[in-house]
């Protein structure tokens, strides 16, 4: 069944693949990918596989507390802010925006996990996308993994940029 299925619907890899080109031409950092690899049996698409660059000295946003530098934890907030506002003016949704899908290094901050990204035919679409991406973000800071100095962080940042953020 997943082989008859991948007939009809991009593999994961291959939308990891192709959305981190698509990041890439609108300004937003994500994890550029080097190889794509995509099997075939019987002319049907089978596994695949992406292999991604190495980032050295990166840590992921998930390990972010309220006692974690101020100047660090601002700079992902607004980079996240700024990716969504991003994403929205090109109809795009991250689908599973978490901290654990983003690394901070020194001097920037990296999307990854683009497998469950979607591109919208119109706004009003993209906006219920984006939505559960901010209530996602959010609740991980709120509730996952309880940070409020950086909930509120968030929260800012988001509402600034323009996006909706619904009370816990």
């Amino acid at each position: 069944w997943h082989r008859i299925r991948l007939v009809f619907k991009a593999s994961r890899a291959q939308n990891n693949f192709q959305y981190a080109q698509t990041l890439s031409q609108i300004g937003i950092r994500a994890l550029r990918p080097v190889a794509w690899i995509q099997e075939r049996r019987f002319g049907v698409r089978a596994q695949s596989w992406l292999v991604y660059e190495h980032i050295d000295d990166s840590i992921c946003a998930d390990t972010l507390t309220d006692d974690s530098d101020p100047k660090t934890v601002d700079r992902v907030m607004q980079t996240v802010a700024h990716n969504l506002r991003i994403m929205r003016e090109g109809l795009l949704s991250h689908g599973d925006m978490k901290p654990s899908n983003v690394l901070i290094t020194a001097n920037e901050v990296v999307l990854i996990d683009l497998d469950a990204m979607q591109a919208y035919p119109d706004a009003s679409r993209c906006e219920k996308g984006l939505a559960k991406d901010v209530a996602r973000w959010m609740r991980w800071w709120r509730s996952d993994r309880p940070q409020p100095a950086i909930a509120d962080k968030a929260q800012t940042a988001l509402k600034t940029a323009g996006f909706e953020v619904l009370s816990p």
